[in-house]
């Protein structure tokens, strides 16, 4: 997570300065740093090759690692939340979505087509293209960074891998499984601490404040009657 965090903020960097990133987590190791050097330098050389600007809310905020949010068009008690990596522009004034991943694992066609994370800042962003005049999202895409390797020796970008805005029957699909998801936050049928470890202090859990039966006021159990004060995991 740190080291995906630290590729977001050299991504955004460039994208806000048009100018390449630069790492020096005391955090990593030289090796590390190298590593994440060159895919801001690959990043960097894409991003000037991209025809892509930033999209521009009428407040002056950027589209850009951004949190935005709406409310469930058939449930407005229902708020819909996503983090934007980027909504952006080109040329012709195509309006695209596009995530950041990275890592070993290789992104497929099948899972940007069908990705409920790209489908959800479709859905919420749309509200606000509106109040810019733009009618809707014309695509969504993936764009993976690739750090050195032993068989590759240098960083590189891969795609966008491109999908086409999702169809009515997605959307529906989507809007109807995000009411079932909360029906039950709201009878209390989640885990009670986060995905990222087992055990995890209750601080840690994206419901604790929604919680009404965990000690997320005030300590975590652990067993044998050990206690993780709150915070202590920030």
């Amino acid at each position: 997570m740190m080291l995906g965090n630290i590729r977001h903020s050299g991504f955004e960097h460039t994208i806000r300065t048009n100018t390449p990133a630069v790492c020096d987590d005391p955090r990593l190791t030289e090796q590390e740093t190298k590593s994440i050097n060159a895919e801001f330098s690959a990043f960097y050389n894409w991003w000037l090759e991209s025809d892509l600007i930033p999209l521009s809310f009428k407040d002056g905020m950027l589209a850009v690692e951004l949190n935005i949010e709406a409310e469930h068009p058939d449930d407005p008690s229902v708020i819909l939340n996503t983090k934007l990596d980027l909504a952006a522009v080109d040329s012709h004034d195509m309006v695209y979505l596009l995530d950041w991943k990275s890592g070993k694992t290789n992104t497929s066609q099948t899972f940007v087509d069908h990705s409920d994370q790209l489908s959800f800042m479709e859905v919420v962003l749309e509200p606000y293209l509106k109040g810019l005049g733009i009618k809707q999202v014309d695509r969504l895409g993936i764009v993976e960074s690739k750090a050195p390797t032993k068989m590759r020796k240098e960083a590189k970008v891969i795609g966008p891998i491109w999908s086409y805005r999702r169809s009515p029957q997605q959307i529906n699909d989507l809007l109807s499984k995000a009411l079932a998801i909360a029906d039950r936050i709201r009878r209390q049928e989640f885990f009670m601490t986060s995905r990222y470890a087992f055990n995890s202090p209750c601080n840690m859990c994206d419901y604790a404040k929604l919680c009404q039966s965990a000690k997320a006021a005030q300590s975590y159990n652990n067993r044998d009657g050990v206690e993780i004060p709150i915070g202590i995991m920030d």
